[in-house]
């Protein structure tokens, strides 16, 4: 735990996108036992903002929240036709779930919830963009026969680029992101390289870069 936690995003990876919005809650840790105790934040991700697999999802500028202690959970609500998120095989007891409104907090025994907080540790005039400007570069699906959907989120508005390389470095497919407004993008790789041929089977890389820093992830193209 550390102070003046400020909380800019909720990363959560889930199974299936669903109808309806995806519905996070953030509580501080005030409760009984140090479980979930004040609200702190609800806010709605739209569907449309959502995909299978990892989002990254940012906290409006207006509601980012500071939690004095650092110590505080990011909660999922289940409903019908809502996304529905995963649990990973660790079974550490991090993870919680409460029934209704009245009923008392209980561990999930089956996993934890694949949820995760990004945050800034500091002082409330700290630039979250600095620190991180690019994240959550994703694809779905992945190995991937026909087409895969990249997937990628800025913290800022600006130039970015997104290039498909093979295992020898070199450049197959240039996909030209361009200028892109803050949040989630997703661009469709159809499989083929600049010149229109679709590539053999095996590993690439995809490759983001934005405000001077890079990520890259490994994909995998099957029959």
């Amino acid at each position: 735990t550390n102070p003046n936690a400020r909380i800019y995003y909720t990363k959560i990876f889930l199974n299936a996108v669903g109808n309806s919005a995806l519905i996070l809650r953030i509580y501080d840790a005030d409760g009984a036992s140090g479980l979930p105790g004040t609200m702190l934040l609800q806010y709605t991700a739209a569907v449309s903002n959502l995909h299978t697999g990892w989002n990254n999802l940012p906290l409006p500028d207006a509601n980012i929240v500071t939690d004095a202690d650092g110590t505080f959970y990011i909660a999922a609500m289940e409903y019908a036709s809502a996304p529905t998120f995963a649990l990973d095989t660790d079974n550490n007891g991090d993870s919680w779930k409460k029934m209704s409104s009245t009923a008392a907090w209980e561990a999930i025994t089956e996993g934890n919830v694949m949820i995760r907080a990004l945050v800034n540790w500091g002082s409330a005039n700290d630039d979250m963009t600095e620190v991180m400007p690019i994240s959550n570069l994703t694809n779905y699906p992945n190995p991937f026969s026909r087409s895969t959907d990249i997937s990628f989120e800025l913290s800022k508005a600006g130039s970015a680029s997104l290039k498909v390389y093979n295992l020898k470095g070199q450049l197959v497919r240039d996909l030209n992101a361009g200028n892109l407004a803050k949040g989630t993008h997703t661009i469709n790789w159809d499989g083929k390289d600049n010149n229109g041929v679709s590539v053999g089977l095996g590993m690439y890389f995809t490759r983001l870069e934005a405000d001077g820093r890079s990520l890259t992830q490994k994909i995998i193209r099957v029959k």
